[in-house]
């Protein structure tokens, strides 16, 4: 999976942080926060250190504040640098099952994706040395899902396949021999059907 970015990261958590030291500072802010804690210092460190260390409490949580209402403001308003264009393209991942996990004949794979919305389809590879594409896959935001067939009701039990996901690849052949060369593709995983 590729490295997220930091403005990846900040458009995830700013919200929770934002929150976080709201109730934060609103501890300090309140009467019984403020006498609490101001209490209970004083017995444990004296009056001159407990005056000290609420001043640097209160800088601290002053500049956190700035920091946090800047970088929500430069993520709202655009002044973040574009995205490259990794982080533009597609790139599918299969969640579930594991590699090398036991399938019966009908079995759900679902998947991430990103960008969100991304057309994915998803094709399995049968011991006949087809690939076989499966659908429709049903993408939610950045999660997708699909019933897939390993073999059929009469032949297929023992045998080995494998999956892949593929982003913005827009196939149309129903089985083929050889993977298409188009979109941006998961890692292979390996199932064995045992039921």
């Amino acid at each position: 999976m590729p490295k997220r970015t930091l403005s990846e990261h900040w458009r995830e958590l700013r919200y929770h942080m934002i929150a976080g030291l709201f109730w934060y500072v609103m501890g300090f802010v309140t009467l019984t926060g403020i006498t609490s804690t101001f209490a209970f210092l004083r017995s444990h460190l004296g009056s001159v250190t407990t005056i000290i260390v609420d001043i640097a409490a209160a800088i601290v949580s002053y500049g956190v504040t700035i920091y946090c209402v800047r970088l929500w403001k430069a993520t709202r308003f655009g002044s973040l640098p574009s995205p490259t264009s990794n982080e533009t393209e597609s790139h599918p991942e299969i969640l579930t099952p594991l590699n090398f996990a036991e399938v019966g004949l009908r079995r759900t794979v679902s998947g991430s994706v990103r960008p969100p919305h991304a057309k994915v389809q998803v094709l399995v590879h049968a011991g006949d040395g087809r690939w076989y594409l499966q659908g429709p896959v049903k993408v939610d935001g950045s999660v997708w899902s699909v019933e897939c067939q390993f073999g059929n009701a009469d032949m297929g039990v023992g045998g080995n396949y494998q999956v892949i996901a593929i982003a913005e690849g827009n196939i149309k052949d129903d089985r083929m021999s050889i993977l298409p060369e188009v979109g941006a593709k998961s890692g292979i995983i390996k199932v064995r059907r045992t039921r």
